[in-house]
């Protein structure tokens, strides 16, 4: 295509990723918030779960997930969970039940958090953390009935981590 090597090397060097996809959003007294918003499968939140427990290491991960379910099985994000979160702070929604059942139908050491709103979510995340932690929010769910659709979604968990900042 007549590019050189050079210019597509800078140019991914460069590339910061896109918004809302695993999108490293802000660092507030050295917590790590991370936007994984468009996480709207397990599989997506699983991904995620393994990439930041990797940058998190002997930091806590705490995930923000749940919403609505459409029609997914959810036993491989759990033992996903519960390997890789230590707090898990779940959003209200038809696939949180079915992530609460499985989780809570073992024993397991994970701390579970219930928020009503992402604003809730995103308070009792950082009041959980601790600098060096992260915070992943992969819901690895649909967003209905709490937001308009995952961007809107997203947008909450921005506005509310921008609200973080300020204070």
């Amino acid at each position: 295509l007549g590019v050189g090597d050079e210019d597509v090397r800078r140019e991914l060097l460069q590339f910061k990723g896109l918004e809302g996809r695993q999108e490293e959003l802000a660092e507030v007294r050295g917590v790590h918030f991370v936007n994984d918003t468009t996480s709207t499968m397990p599989e997506a939140a699983m991904a995620a779960l393994a990439r930041f427990r990797k940058l998190a290491g002997k930091s806590k991960l705490i995930l923000i997930a749940g919403g609505q379910d459409k029609g997914l099985g959810y036993k491989k994000l759990t033992d996903a969970i519960r390997q890789g979160a230590d707090v898990l702070v779940l959003l209200p929604g038809t696939a949180t039940d079915k992530i609460g059942i499985e989780l809570r139908s073992k024993k397991q050491e994970l701390r579970i958090i219930e928020a009503k709103s992402m604003a809730e979510a995103v308070e009792k995340s950082y009041e959980a953390a601790k600098k060096g932690d992260w915070i992943v929010f992969s819901p690895g769910a649909a967003s209905f009935g709490l937001f308009q659709n995952e961007f809107d979604r997203g947008e909450q968990f921005v506005e509310d981590v921008n609200r973080i900042t300020k204070k």
